[in-house]
């Protein structure tokens, strides 16, 4: 808020920190600042739901680097940092935490603020600049629609060069129309003129483009001088969204929260001794993360054939291929994972290549080239895939 109003519309500009700090502070209370003696570093100490939180702030090399540290759902502490994109196991934050970004040692820094007056004076060279900024914008448009059309005028006078040099060598029967057509350029031929007459009035037109041109070619120039100098003149680079704000240092991508543990929770794995590998997903996100991380395009996919199910990703060794036995293994692991009471399990199944996720469903997937078949129940399907030995 300045001067108890807050920030015009057309002077915010979507932040993500600030939705970060609302996702994670929202309704929180602010404890005490703990500032660095060393550095240009300071802790925010927080309390949310009776929980300690610590945001940590580090200015370098004209950078802003963040930091945060708080309880994930397991009630594991988690320290975020700004500038690897991760979290990661932290039971302490100090502030040599800010060591590898360039944190140093200094016994004597300032640093100036600015006064609320200042600030003001900004807003209000702000709507000074952008209000011109506006009407020139405006004036621009214009000036460059002036210059099109003159440009599409100028091509079109242009003609008449060569419109003469085609006249010389033209056939009587070309002008045997009533209407003569070169290109854009169009001239009506009255019926009662010869051939001559005709040429004549051709002639004469592309006579008359020939000064146009002249003096559009003029008008051309003078148009253009006009947009530079108007360019020039107006601050027609400031907008709100080239102006520099200053935001912490935040490395792209996804955040990566506990990935290792994460997708653990979402599938099962089970690998065999003849090289053969089976992962099932637990729910939407680990059928996702087994097709999409997981698997290679030419492992086998399976799934309960017009039923819910879980994804069940196949890898075999290089010398293996399916059979009969294997496949009824994992229909039985599939029924088991959904819960089905069936004995007879229809699958469904092909090559991981052959499918494609559909956006904003998650564990949904379009496939082809696939084949079904009625397996038996396996209640030892566990065992068999451990102690799996390729038969070939």
């Amino acid at each position: 808020m300045i001067d108890d109003q807050a920030p015009k519309a057309q002077y915010r500009i979507k932040d993500t920190f600030l939705e970060f700090l609302r996702a994670n502070l929202k309704g929180g209370m602010m404890d005490r600042i703990e500032c660095d003696p060393k550095d240009r570093s300071i802790f925010i100490h927080f309390h949310l739901k009776k929980e300690a939180k610590k945001l940590g702030f580090f200015w370098g090399g004209r950078k802003l680097y963040f930091c945060f540290l708080s309880k994930n759902k397991r009630g594991e502490l988690k320290l975020f940092k700004s500038w690897t994109n991760q979290y990661e196991s932290q039971d302490i934050l100090e502030f040599d935490v800010f060591d590898e970004v360039g944190r140093g040692s200094f016994e004597h820094f300032t640093d100036k603020k600015l006064t609320e007056n200042r600030v003001l004076n900004y807003f209000q060279l702000l709507d000074k600049q952008l209000s011109h900024n506006k009407d020139a914008k405006k004036k621009l448009k214009k000036i460059k629609t002036k210059i099109e059309r003159i440009k599409k005028d100028y091509k079109r006078a242009c003609l008449a060069f060569e419109i003469e040099k085609y006249m010389q060598n033209i056939e009587v029967e070309e002008l045997d129309k009533e209407i003569f057509i070169y290109k854009d350029f169009k001239i009506k031929l009255p019926h009662h003129l010869n051939f001559y007459q005709k040429r004549d009035l051709i002639f004469l037109k592309s006579k008359r483009l020939k000064k146009a041109s002249i003096l559009l070619e003029q008008r051309l120039k003078q148009a253009v001088n006009e947009m530079k100098s108007t360019e020039d003149s107006s601050p027609l680079s400031l907008s709100i969204e080239n102006l520099k704000v200053i935001s912490p240092v935040w490395e792209k991508g996804k955040v990566i929260q506990n990935s290792k543990q994460k997708n653990e929770d979402s599938f099962w794995e089970l690998k065999t001794s003849s090289g053969m590998s089976v992962a099932c997903g637990k729910n939407s996100k680990g059928n996702d993360h087994i097709r999409s991380q997981w698997a290679n395009k030419s492992d086998y996919w399976f799934h309960l054939d017009g039923m819910p199910s879980s994804h069940l990703i196949l890898k075999l060794a290089s010398n293996q291929s399916l059979d009969f036995d294997l496949f009824s293994a994992l229909g039985s692991a599939l029924r088991d994972q959904g819960g089905h009471d069936i004995l007879e399990i229809p699958l469904i199944y092909t090559q991981v290549k052959n499918l494609k996720g559909v956006k904003g469903t998650p564990g949904k997937v379009i496939f082809k080239k696939e084949k079904h078949i009625v397996v038996s129940y396996i209640e030892h399907w566990k065992e068999y895939l451990s102690s799996y030995c390729y038969k070939g």
